[in-house]
């Protein structure tokens, strides 16, 4: 082995050490041409990422939409779960006072002719405009929904005229009078005198299953003053 074997001659390029080779050997599979195993793993794990994003949307999703069909006042209606004077029946004071309101405001003009009160809906006949007539419903929810049109020349009577707690009131007094349940309460309507408005009378309806002729009862604009029969 000569001389220049062993430390090489001026101009010949380095040998690579040992360590050199070591060290491309062990980046060579993160280069672009690499087995890309890093970047394989990276890709699984944003998958799995995206898909728990995904499922827990769904799951929220599906859990709002069950929470509000388990608290709306509509759906709540509509599986018969308000009645007689429970939290959400519209005979209430408060809850008939809030269907009164939001009469009020689909209608700023408007003048009932007549209404309906039961536990899942208020409906009325108001005067509005000149001649005009609207034909309305109030849902568990305090919506407001025309269901009609026409005209009158009636003058009807103005909403603040009439006292939100007279349904209640009514409904109170004939339980008492006749040892029956507020379930036992069918509905209640109020018949409107346009020409003497302190004459128009609220009417309560029991179900059947009381005695024919103890169906009906009357009151005043109160609720009170009531009476039964026709």
């Amino acid at each position: 082995m000569s001389l220049s074997d062993d430390i090489g001659l001026p101009g010949d390029p380095p040998a690579s050490s040992p360590a050199s080779v070591t060290s491309m050997e062990a980046t060579e599979g993160s280069g672009p041409g690499g087995s890309g195993k890093r970047r394989g793993l990276s890709e699984g794990l944003v998958l799995g990422i995206w898909a728990l994003i995904v499922v827990v949307a769904v799951v929220l999703v599906l859990t709002r939409a069950e929470d509000k069909a388990l608290h709306d006042p509509v759906k709540k209606a509509q599986r018969g779960e308000i009645t007689g004077l429970g939290e959400l029946s519209l005979v209430r004071a408060d809850r008939f006072r809030g269907a009164l309101q939001a009469l009020g405001e689909k209608y700023p003009d408007g003048r009932p002719l007549s209404i309906r009160v039961d536990p899942v809906s208020v409906s009325a006949t108001l005067r509005v405009g000149q001649y005009g007539a609207a034909r309305a419903s109030v849902d568990p929810a305090l919506k407001v929904h025309q269901d009609g049109e026409g005209e009158t020349t009636e003058k009807g009577l103005t909403l603040s005229r009439i006292d939100p707690a007279a349904p209640e009131r009514l409904v109170r007094t004939v339980n008492e009078r006749t040892n029956t349940q507020p379930t036992d309460v069918d509905y209640l309507v109020l018949s409107v005198d346009s020409t003497s408005p302190r004459a128009s009378r609220w009417a309560l309806f029991l179900r059947r299953g009381t005695p024919p002729d103890q169906r009906r009862y009357t009151s005043n604009l109160a609720g009170r003053d009531v009476q039964k029969g026709f």
